[in-house]
């Protein structure tokens, strides 16, 4: 397939799909699954005009399933030739249906439709549209400047309108990386190192023992993710870093790094791993607007970044969404706000008849205190790992060795908590199984022992009394038998039949108790001689519930491995130092900054 001409787009036909799928189809098996379309997202070697069809099974793998279910044969999860025939109809029908986008425009579809159409006529006239834009936009993108910064900014500008979100929920990460960038834009300049192999390595500030190197984003994973802005392409690359250090952490790791940044808000604090700092949650509905605007001051005062969630049941603006909060005014109590979408319909408080409230559309919005209380529910700001009895932002230089040390023992001092319950936890799980191990074993010795002990006579005096269980056998049955017999010049009396039987109670035990020992005859009695109140009826073991113990003390002895497996985790100890490292040389690197 060859490159389109400039300005041209590749005309859709059934043979160019087809020719198309059976490039994608790397294993040749006659489907296209999400993994070879997936691979080929990702692949810088794609030319632009399949990468354009790429673009399109991507982000409407779904629809283009459901052109013709009566083709799928139970496929669930790939694309037939069947699948791709009908798309190609369906390009054909349409031909005209989208119209001129550019590389820096948003596209609008897939999560940020306006409704979900149900009659088929009018999805496949969307598919056609959201088809050709797609279409365009990875053309537009072929010829658009693909470096770090822009062609038309300073190689170390970093401008808050390069984030612009995609078509996967990770607006909170944007919403955070858009507010560090309002408040502090150094921290992300020094982030990302650009390689000479088309490669730029990422030290994320909360995991600086841990840098991540990522590929240049494909001209696709630019079309359908953070987009291609004319401020550069540094927050596709954050994104793209941000989903390779997710993806060792995720339950369903994605082959598309991108797409293992969303759904993460309980996994991941994004201003831990930005700044190396923790991140403070605020519900608004447990503070004042008073006690707000005292955050807010004190946060913009030191150049903390923050962002703000909104209400799942807000109508002006995007519900359950992320927002930068990008500056406070304390005079007029406004709060600034950017939508991490950028420049697209309905990212700010729009008037009645359409349009947004302040005439710009920017994704840029700002708000009094009491419409901040309606449409947000909460906030997050970054919290220094500081002494809180100093409130002021660091300045000056590096911290001297000294410093640093004490900084070291203070971040140590707060993980202590987690360190103990750690170690503890796996302590009690460890000798919780420990006892669970010594309740059989100290049951086996007992009736191995018993087997040697001498011989006395006794007298069955009540059959079905109810006693409670010698020291040995503990209560895991009783079946209710006394029994008396001599030892020397005394008489002791006891229950324990023995021989196993009075542990995990079956019929067979009914059975002996019943027929064996009927009330006034006379037994032989097994007594221990060092103790002989200690006495059984019966020696030796039974099969099956020896059988049952064993598994008893195996599932005891993998209690004790695990809980020891958790105290002493390798791992964990090495994470924490790690992190304690990070936060540490992050906070030096802030005075450095400053």
């Amino acid at each position: 397939m060859d490159k389109p001409k400039e300005n041209e787009t590749t005309e859709f036909s059934k043979d160019t799909l087809v020719e198309a799928f059976r490039q994608l189809d790397r294993n040749q098996d006659g489907v296209l699954s999400e993994t070879e379309i997936d691979q080929a997202v990702i692949d810088l070697a794609v030319p632009p005009d399949l990468a354009e069809i790429v673009g399109i099974l991507k982000a409407e793998f779904d629809e283009i399933k459901d052109l013709h279910k009566d083709h799928r044969n139970g496929i669930e999860d790939s694309l037939s030739l069947a699948d791709i025939l009908e798309l190609a109809n369906v390009l054909v029908k349409h031909p005209n249906d989208a119209r001129p986008v550019t590389a820096h425009e948003p596209l609008r579809f897939g999560r940020h439709a306006s409704r979900k159409i149900t009659d088929p006529a009018e999805r496949a006239a969307k598919l056609a549209r959201n088809a050709r834009s797609i279409m365009q936009r990875i053309h537009a993108i072929v010829d658009s400047d693909l470096s770090l910064y822009g062609t038309h900014h300073d190689e170390w500008d970093v401008d808050i309108e390069a984030i612009q979100q995609g078509q996967i929920g990770n607006c909170y990460f944007l919403a955070a990386l858009g507010s560090v960038v309002a408040t502090n834009p150094m921290i992300v300049r020094r982030m990302i190192k650009e390689n000479s192999d088309n490669t730029y390595t990422v030290t994320f500030p909360g995991a600086r023992l841990e840098p991540v190197t990522v590929v240049r984003p494909t001209i696709v994973e630019l079309a359908l993710y953070t987009r291609l802005t004319e401020f550069g392409i540094w927050p596709a690359i954050l994104e793209k870093a941000y989903g390779v250090y997710n993806r060792s952490m995720a339950w369903t790791p994605r082959l598309v790094p991108a797409e293992n940044t969303d759904a993460y808000e309980r996994w991941l604090d994004p201003f831990n791993l930005l700044t190396g700092q923790d991140e403070k949650y605020e519900p608004l509905a447990s503070i004042t607007p008073e006690k707000l605007a005292a955050i807010l001051t004190k946060a913009f005062r030191e150049r903390r970044a923050v962002w703000a969630a909104s209400k799942s049941t807000s109508t002006r603006i995007a519900e359950c969404h992320a927002y930068s909060v990008i500056n406070w005014d304390p005079g007029s109590c406004r709060i600034t706000l950017r939508n991490p979408w950028g420049p697209v319909e309905g990212s700010e408080p729009e008037v009645p008849e359409g349009g947004p409230v302040d005439g710009y559309l920017d994704g840029i919005f700002a708000v009094d205190l009491d419409h901040f209380f309606a449409y947000f529910d909460s906030i997050r700001y970054e919290e220094w790992a500081t002494d809180e009895a100093d409130h002021s932002f660091p300045t000056g230089g590096i911290q001297d060795d000294t410093s640093a040390a004490v900084s070291d023992v203070i971040l140590l001092d707060r993980f202590a908590p987690a360190v103990a319950a750690r170690i503890g936890g796996g302590l009690v799980a460890a000798l919780v199984g420990v006892a669970l191990v010594w309740i059989p074993v100290d049951l086996f010795i007992w009736t191995y022992a018993s087997a040697q002990w001498p011989v006395t006579s006794g007298v069955i005096e009540k059959n079905g009394l109810s006693v409670t269980a010698p020291r040995h056998v503990g209560s895991f049955t009783d079946l209710g038998m006394l029994y008396t017999y001599t030892v020397g010049e005394r008489t002791y009396r006891s229950h324990v039949i023995g021989g196993m039987v009075d542990v995990l109670i079956g019929a067979d035990d009914f059975e002996i108790k019943n027929t064996c020992y009927p009330v006034g005859s006379t037994v032989p009695v097994h007594y221990n001689p060092e103790m002989p109140e200690d006495s059984c009826l019966r020696t030796g073991f039974n099969a099956y519930k020896v059988l049952l113990f064993v598994l008893w003390i195996l599932f005891a002895l993998a209690i004790v491995l695990w809980g020891a497996s958790i105290a002493l985790d390798r791992r964990f100890f090495t994470d924490m130092i790690k992190h304690v490292q990070s936060k540490s040389e992050n906070e030096q690197n802030r005075h450095a900054i400053e």
